[in-house]
């Protein structure tokens, strides 16, 4: 008996298309896809929470008033912003086509979780920042071979890995290859680790002082955080989601091997992400008293680190966050942004989609950035 022959065609969500990106990351489909996220990626864990921090509804009508706050609200790209305090909530809005229990892509605000970890490293003293990479990995090539931690921290480092969306030739893409596209090779789809070994130096040096912003750069410190600290990355994210007090689930993309990708790929509802953010403004401490993040090491990142602008001073990079000297943040792709207010301890998620071809708009960041940093002033500070 003859069988028929089976067809098979490409995954559509994952076929590379125009642009060089994948068909989710297409304008027309990009808002269902980063409201989806979970659903879309290749390869992915779950987290849950065993307890739940209690948020308790206590709208603040003054903070819509704040210069752009109404703005972010009705703006064509938003699904949700967020706004907490001392577990209660100041601030609450959604899309029509988004809900309070639904999850949405947060893209590199999970890099913060970088900060948690290697944070205690450092407080122990299994960690010195200012020793090199291959100190902690010696098999890493020379794309970051020769960077301390401290450069790695502050996306410092200048190498032959590029993050620029708009160019379809930008090694993001083949990054991007590890679980949320298909390979444009089939015949060789590579780990999270094996990509970063292929990553070399440049003769090129970072003058003057500005960010450089890699992902890659996330991914390699994880490598050094596993290494060091001789526990699997996995129960690292395990420990803070179990200390994160959130609702509902946390997924995460990760490689074939099941290596969390915490440069960005997690998935949270605005709620449990403010919960999450509630650990900073505690200083490191979960919902249940442990300490997740050394306090000594959030504060050193609120007064060091790299500008964004050559120009501008104000807004600078350290320890995979974003700061001007008073708040710790971080955005992602498309027009996420986790904001924490450590004077105020307010906590401000911001969840959207670009509609750029690229899905980069440096204006919108500028807008979300200004607004949420403005109501985190109009609150009484702590104490």
């Amino acid at each position: 008996m003859t069988r028929p022959a089976l067809q098979t065609v490409l995954n559509r969500d994952l076929e590379v298309l125009a642009g060089n990106r994948p068909r989710w990351n297409q304008p027309p489909f990009r808002r269902y896809s980063f409201q989806n996220f979970s659903q879309i990626t290749r390869y992915s864990l779950t987290f849950r929470s065993p307890t739940t921090l209690v948020l308790t509804p206590a709208e603040q009508p003054g903070l819509r008033r704040v210069a752009g706050v109404q703005g972010l609200l009705d703006h064509p790209f938003t699904s949700a912003l967020c706004i907490v305090r001392d577990g209660q909530i100041l601030l609450e809005h959604y899309a029509r086509d988004f809900r309070a229990n639904q999850a949405h892509a947060m893209q590199s605000i999970t890099k913060t979780m970088v900060n948690l970890m290697i944070g205690r490293l450092v407080a122990a003293g299994l960690i010195d920042l200012s020793k090199r990479v291959k100190d902690y990995i010696p098999e890493i090539c020379s794309g970051y071979s020769e960077a301390t931690l401290q450069q790695v921290l502050n996306m410092d480092v200048q190498n032959d890995y590029s993050e620029d969306w708009s160019d379809p030739r930008a090694t993001v893409y083949r990054f991007e290859e590890m679980c949320r596209r298909l390979p444009l090779d089939p015949k060789r789809e590579p780990g999270l680790r094996e990509f970063l070994q292929e990553i070399r130096a440049t003769p090129t040096m970072n003058e003057p002082r500005v960010v450089d912003y890699k992902s890659t750069n996330t991914s390699v410190l994880a490598w050094v955080i596993e290494r060091v600290g001789g526990i699997d990355l996995r129960l690292l994210v395990a420990e803070i989601i179990d200390e994160a007090g959130l609702e509902g689930q946390f997924s995460i993309s990760c490689d074939r091997y099941g290596i969390p990708l915490l440069s960005g790929g997690g998935t949270m509802t605005a709620r449990d992400l403010a919960r999450y953010g509630s650990i900073f403004t505690r200083w490191g401490v979960g919902v249940g008293g442990k300490q997740l993040g050394s306090a000594e090491f959030i504060a050193a990142s609120l007064k060091g680190g790299v500008n964004w602008s050559a120009n501008d001073r104000s807004l600078r990079y350290c320890n995979q966050l974003d700061t001007d000297g008073r708040v710790i943040a971080h955005g992602g792709y498309c027009g996420q942004y986790l904001i924490m207010d450590m004077v105020s301890g307010m906590v401000a998620v911001y969840f959207s989609t670009t509609d750029s071809e690229s899905g980069q708009c440096s204006d919108h960041f500028e807008a979300i950035w200004a607004a949420l940093t403005a109501a985190s002033r109009e609150l009484p500070d702590l104490g």
